[in-house]
């Protein structure tokens, strides 16, 4: 990727908790992001996933607890892609994902240079004037994710991006995402309803307990994707997917 993205280092969360007027949403989490990693959070709805990333974005504080990052203050390091593409329907592509640099006061001409020498890769390539009605859901998210990309922070935060497409699609952008990450020197976290999508994608997976969340397990995946047939069908990931699904189960998730 053009330009240059610092390396962060280990993010630790020391006893974050939330609560919303007497509503308690997070409770004393505890969790530790190598760099480098592909880390993702699973659990029911309303149990806080999101919560956790406007919290590491700086959109809200922590109630209670701290969250540090090895070698860096917090302002620099989190590049938020929400559930929404977000993009603003009255610019055309090019201008939505130079939108983040332009913020960061990068010039319009350099920012555009740049976005320009990416577009082939997001599969965006002869689209850069169409305006976001004129593009299909999958092409949205590869527009909002470049645009995320491109604000060179070292660490994403994905808030469910592939959560709203079709099955055909969101199997295309997974594996599509993870042709990215090869590209990318970024920590990515991650949140998904799909166990399937989290074991495909994942170093670690966290799985959260109803609300005020919890973590009731901490998943190391360490899959061989490389080899030939359907990783999915493998014993490795079929036991993988039955030990997540028996937490989520017996947190009535």
């Amino acid at each position: 990727m053009a330009g240059k993205v610092p390396t962060t280092g280990h993010i630790t969360l020391q006893g974050i908790s939330k609560s919303y007027d007497g509503l308690e949403v997070l409770r004393n989490l505890n969790l530790e992001v190598n760099q480098g990693e592909f880390v993702t959070f699973i659990g029911p709805s309303g149990s806080g996933k999101s919560t956790i990333f406007n919290i590491l974005s700086g959109l809200e504080p922590a109630s209670e607890g701290s969250v540090q990052v090895e070698g860096f203050g917090l302002e620099r390091v989190f590049a938020y892609m929400p559930q929404r593409d977000a993009l603003l329907p009255w610019r055309k592509i090019l201008d939505n994902v130079i939108l983040g640099q332009e913020l960061q006061g990068v010039s319009k001409k350099k920012a555009r240079a740049e976005a320009l020498g990416q577009l082939a890769f997001f599969g965006l390539e002869g689209f850069e004037k169409n305006y976001p009605f004129e593009l299909s859901g999958g092409m949205r998210q590869r527009a909002a994710l470049l645009r995320t990309v491109l604000t060179h922070r070292p660490v994403l935060l994905l808030d469910e991006p592939f959560g709203a497409l079709d099955a055909i699609t969101r199997g295309q952008l997974q594996v599509w995402l993870g042709e990215v990450r090869k590209r990318l020197n970024r920590t990515i976290l991650f949140i998904t309803h799909d166990v399937e999508e989290a074991l495909l994608l994942s170093d670690r997976v966290y799985v959260l307990s109803p609300r005020p969340a919890q973590i009731v397990l901490e998943l190391p995946v360490a899959l061989d994707r490389t080899g030939p047939g359907e990783i999915v069908t493998s014993p490795r990931f079929v036991e993988l997917k039955a030990r997540l699904l028996a937490a989520l189960k017996s947190e009535g998730a």
